[in-house]
This record gives structure tokens, C-alpha cells and sequence, in this order.
């Protein structure tokens, strides 16, 4: 699915714990690093050099999916556009191995920093709208629409 990134990027100077980014990073060990990542930042104090976050190109495509689904029920993370903080029990309720994906970035070796508005956070990441509607008639009435449009009534 592509997405428009002007409407789902805000370019931006510094990293809010709560929100959701990807960057260029330049890293000291170039092997077994992601030089783009897409995270969830989870931790990133203002004085500190450090910031920590959720790469989620270190899950498959259903881990992702079944973290952000459950991100979207705890919190309904894609409904504003605000940070929304998950404290430690909570990211584990998400995803049992999420510490997997956790990392630590240095501040002063991102580049290029975008936060992603909320809502365009499944497209970014390449999972469908429906898996994140928050109730089954918002599901049937989606598939619904999508059935009959294309027998012309």
C-alpha cells in the first residue's frame, strides 16, 4: 500500500518518548545494524544521550501486527495524535519477546528524523486499516462495502 509521506511524516529535531519514528542512523558497527529504522520510542529523557525504542523491523510482519493491534485496544494509539507511553508490563501484554526489539540509540547519531502521525502508523508499516477498527460492525460494514461495490449495487 503506498503511502503519501507528506501527509504522515513531521520532520522534526528531537525524539518524545511515546511516539513513533524512523530516522537515518549512523551507526559505529555498520554490520547487524538498521540504518532506517521504524520504532516506537518508549524512553527518552531530555538531558540523557540515549534514547530507547521498539524497532519493529526486528519482528515479522504478524508480530507487528498483533503489537500495534494490541497497542490499538490498550490505548487506542492511532485515534489522536499524541504520545501515548506504555510502561514495561504493558509493551509485554503487547508482545511477550517485545524486549527482542528494544534498543538504545544515541541521540547525536540520528539523522534525518520523522515522527509518523499516529494514524498512518499501520500503513507505514504495511498492515491494513480494518485489523485496527474497534469493533466487528466497523469490520462487516468495511467488508460489506468492499464486496458489493464491485457487483454494482
Amino acid at each position: 500500500m503506498a503511502v503519501d509521506t507528506n501527509e504522515a511524516l513531521v520532520y522534526t529535531s528531537q525524539v518524545i518518548a511515546g511516539y513513533f519514528y524512523t530516522f537515518n542512523y549512523q551507526a559505529r558497527d555498520i554490520i547487524g545494524s538498521d540504518k532506517s529504522p521504524v520504532i516506537y520510542c518508549a524512553f527518552a529523557p531530555p538531558m540523557d544521550p540515549h534514547f530507547a525504542g521498539i524497532n519493529f523491523h526486528y519482528f515479522n510482519t504478524d508480530i507487528v501486527m498483533k503489537i500495534l493491534v494490541n497497542m490499538q485496544k490498550m490505548k487506542n494509539i492511532m485515534d489522536k495524535d499524541v504520545p501515548t507511553i506504555f510502561n514495561g508490563y504493558e509493551l509485554n501484554r503487547c508482545y511477550s519477546n517485545i524486549g527482542y526489539g528494544l534498543k538504545m540509540y544515541r541521540k547525536e547519531r540520528v539523522r534525518s528524523c520523522y515522527r509518523i502521525k499516529n494514524e498512518y502508523i499501520g500503513k507505514i508499516l504495511g498492515i491494513p486499516s480494518e485489523f485496527f477498527m474497534s469493533n466487528d460492525i466497523q469490520k462487516n460494514a468495511l467488508r460489506e462495502l468492499s464486496t458489493t461495490s464491485n457487483k454494482g449495487y
